[in-house]
């Protein structure tokens, strides 16, 4: 039996090079009955798999590390052809009803939307951030979001918060 970190590097690096062999050889091919791309279908089957698995890997695997794990290298750009408002509408389309991790959505949410857009190339950085014990002195309540270029690209945090960790910068910023 493998440990539990090498079982969720092992299906990160089956389901990108999976994913990157599908893209190149099936870049001209439409999807019948509808005017996408098949590369634009693929990108939505990659969306659909990997927010199926994220809270088992959530379980499973240490934040940061998890963190690393969904951070690919810089040199693999599969979707540089879609914007980014582009990749997180797909992935809102597939959180609309979530049946997991319905208290965490925004780390779901985070946690995809970092991926695809470092998967398109952009320098996405991921923030979490938790809030004072005076909204609810009896749970700590955290925030996930994700910036790029500076801009919010998923919902910042409302009110008074303390950034614990951020990733995804070039000097990478952990607190």
């Amino acid at each position: 039996m493998l440990p539990k970190r090498r079982f969720a590097e092992r299906l990160n690096r089956f389901l990108l090079e999976g994913i990157c062999q599908v893209l190149q050889t099936a870049e001209t091919v439409t999807v019948i009955g509808n005017n996408l791309k098949s590369r634009d279908f693929f990108l939505r089957a990659h969306i659909w798999v990997l927010a199926t698995l994220i809270p088992l890997l959530v379980r499973m695997i240490p934040l940061r590390r998890l963190v690393s794990l969904l951070t690919p290298p810089d040199r693999m750009r599969l979707y540089q052809w879609i914007g980014e408002d582009r990749i997180t509408d797909l992935v809102q389309q597939r959180l609309v009803a979530p049946r997991n991790m319905r208290r965490r959505f925004c780390l779901r949410e985070g946690l995809l939307v970092f991926h695809f857009l470092r998967l398109s190339g952009r320098s996405a950085v991921l923030h979490f951030s938790v809030f004072p014990p005076e909204t609810d002195p009896i749970r700590l309540h955290a925030h996930c979001w994700v910036t790029l270029n500076g801009q919010e690209v998923s919902k910042g945090p409302e009110g008074p918060h303390s950034i614990m960790f951020t990733h995804g910068q070039t000097s990478e910023t952990h607190r």
